[in-house]
């Protein structure tokens, strides 16, 4: 279940942690997909909704399989800010779940400290 109050913190730390947990980049139709399929359709409407609203990323819930649903980020405009937003927060080893690749970056933005800093 999605706690209410995460409406009320979530930021880009927790998106990071989300996509490098349960996210993936298909580069075949260049999305970001964020794997909620143990959640209730009502709970990933409400997560949708939350990262819409608290980090102004258009995404979309989409049915999976069964009764299982996931949130997709589809516009360019918005993967592109997605990465930048999160990237700083993002392991190194986990970029392509963003669809880029580790020595693509020219430099590694990735500071524990930042992240505990602002936890």
């Amino acid at each position: 279940m999605v706690p209410l109050e995460l409406k009320y913190n979530f930021n880009v730390i927790y998106l990071a942690h989300l996509i490098m947990g349960d996210g993936n980049y298909l580069s075949e139709r260049n999305i970001i997909r964020i794997y909620t399929n143990s959640f209730t359709k009502e709970n990933v409407d409400f997560l949708s909704n939350i990262i819409y609203s608290n980090l102004y990323i258009k995404n979309k819930v989409i049915h999976d399989r069964n009764n299982q649903y996931i949130i997709i980020i589809i516009e360019k405009e918005y993967i592109n800010y997605t990465r930048e937003i999160i990237l700083p927060y993002m392991h190194p080893s986990m970029l392509y779940k963003l669809g880029l690749k580790e020595d693509n970056i020219s430099f590694n933005k990735f500071d524990y400290f930042n992240i505990i800093y602002n936890i």
